[in-house]
């Protein structure tokens, strides 16, 4: 099984002009992440966080397979999650941009972006995220853990970091029902 990250909003098909606006919206959020500088400690800029949002809710609002893979298409061609994974993983302090971060993560490996997710290190974030004691840290992390366990290289990945580990002690102690839901299915699907 698999975990998807909901937003705020919902915006639904479309079909091929819902495909076109959302292609042009990739574009836009890459030339923005692209035009950053590569290890800047400069405070994060309203701009770049409302280009992390938006990418962050096309992933949870696109619906159906074609849009999916268009949209997954469009990640991989502008090389955008490589700049955001940095920028999520050096502003990691800011909460709500983390959670962005990380939904973002956990709903591109549910659409066939897992390859991407585990290329750019997401896969490491995800899992360093597991202890989280925030509990919306911990569930984004196990759920997109949950989603990259089906993927062979993925689940190599999770046992090289011992994060079967970690998942074991969230399933034992956690309080929350989303948390230990998605770490059973992780560990089911990681045996």
């Amino acid at each position: 099984g698999s975990s998807r990250a909901a937003s705020a909003t919902h915006s639904g098909g479309g079909g091929a002009r819902q495909v076109q606006r959302m292609a042009h919206s990739v574009l836009d959020i890459a030339a923005h992440v692209h035009s950053l500088p590569l290890w800047d400690d400069d405070p994060l800029e309203d701009e770049t966080v409302q280009a992390v949002t938006q990418l962050a809710r096309l992933l949870s609002d696109t619906v159906g397979d074609a849009e999916e893979q268009a949209l997954v298409r469009e990640v991989r061609q502008t090389g955008v999650i490589g700049p955001i994974i940095r920028l999520v993983s050096r502003h990691r302090d800011r909460t709500q941009f983390l959670y962005l971060g990380l939904s973002i993560l956990v709903n591109l490996s549910d659409i066939g972006g897992a390859d991407l997710v585990l290329l750019h290190r997401g896969a490491d974030l995800l899992i360093e995220m597991l202890p989280s004691e925030d509990a919306n840290v911990a569930y984004y992390a196990v759920a997109g853990v949950q989603n990259l366990s089906c993927f062979p290289d993925c689940i190599n990945l999770i046992l090289d970091a011992r994060a079967d580990e970690k998942l074991q002690c969230m399933l034992r102690d956690s309080a929350s029902e989303h948390v230990q839901r998605c770490t059973a299915g992780a560990l089911a699907n990681i045996r």
